[in-house]
């Protein structure tokens, strides 16, 4: 804890600088433990996938045909699969967003890993190169507290 971060010692040679900036770490330290255990992940929640790839804007048309036709139909196959769209970033027209809604987080780690992989492959191997998958995130939703929708 705090007190074991920092010795009185510090403060009486003249270092408060250093032993502020130690205080400071311990708290960060323990708040980020203590953020990490009440946020941990529900299986139960929905969780939204965000990938980010990086496809020339002359090859779009063919990469969101392939992708709706490999990973569309694959993830439709299986219970939780609740969406999916796929954007382009106005600011960055070579970007292609594609953003995958599952009901709860079980649900999306149920989908076996192997088949995920050989659907990947197939994916690839339709389109004939691999495009860069530049980001690929996944936020757990929660609905809105009712006291912030009423303010």
């Amino acid at each position: 804890m705090i007190d074991t971060c920092i010795t009185k010692e510090m403060f009486n040679s003249g270092q408060k600088i250093i032993g502020l900036l130690l205080l400071l770490g311990c708290l960060w330290l323990n708040w980020t433990d203590a953020a990490i255990a009440t946020f941990a992940p529900s299986p139960d929640a929905p969780v939204v996938e965000y990938l980010q790839y990086s496809v020339p804007t002359a090859e779009q048309a063919f990469f969101v045909a392939q992708e709706e036709a490999i990973w569309g139909q694959f993830n439709a196959q299986f219970p939780g699969f609740d969406g999916k769209e796929i954007w382009q970033d106005p600011s960055h027209p070579e970007r292609l967003i594609v953003v995958v809604h599952w009901q709860s987080r079980g649900q999306m780690q149920s989908v076996p890993k192997a088949e995920i992989h050989a659907t990947n492959q197939a994916f690839e191997q339709a389109l004939g190169k691999t495009y860069p998958l530049t980001i690929q995130e996944f936020y757990e939703l929660s609905p809105v507290p009712a006291e912030a929708l009423n303010n």
